[in-house]
């Protein structure tokens, strides 16, 4: 039996390089993809060009803002109509308190984070009650 892999490593936002490997021959290249082009024609398609009223489609759109370092302002207001929408779900909420962290608005970024601890332990979600708390713990420390 001939062992035979491929791997994807190196991985960025819109590159990986890939590596055949069966027996003594290795094979390494790259590929690339314009990644954030088709996510940003998605969002317009999705979002902008009509009424999104989906929970779901708002907070993608306003993770993707906010991992990328895009309009952030952009981000806030998408993340509030996901926790909105979604009757204040845990992780949409916390997304509106990260964003609002990076944004310096310490005050909302607490009370948003709150409002996701509250909801997460109604869930018995432990682990976003912990990422909630360091976050209210690392906005403190801001100055």
């Amino acid at each position: 039996v001939n062992s035979f892999t491929i791997e994807l490593t190196d991985m960025t936002l819109n590159t990986a390089n890939v590596e055949i490997a069966w027996e003594k021959t290795a094979v390494k290249f790259q590929i690339e993809a314009d990644v954030d082009a088709k996510v940003m024609a998605d969002i317009d398609r999705q979002i902008i060009n009509r009424d999104a009223n989906s929970a779901g489609m708002y907070h993608q759109a306003a993770t993707y803002y906010f991992e990328t370092g895009k309009d952030l302002n952009q981000a806030l207001e998408w993340a509030t109509k996901a926790s909105e929408a979604s009757g204040g779900a845990f992780y949409m909420t916390h997304l509106k308190a990260k964003i609002l962290a990076a944004q310096n608005k310490k005050k909302e970024a607490i009370a948003a984070a709150e409002e996701s601890i509250k909801a997460s332990k109604a869930v018995n979600n432990m682990d976003y009650v912990r990422l909630n708390e360091e976050l209210i713990k690392e906005v403190k420390k801001q100055k």
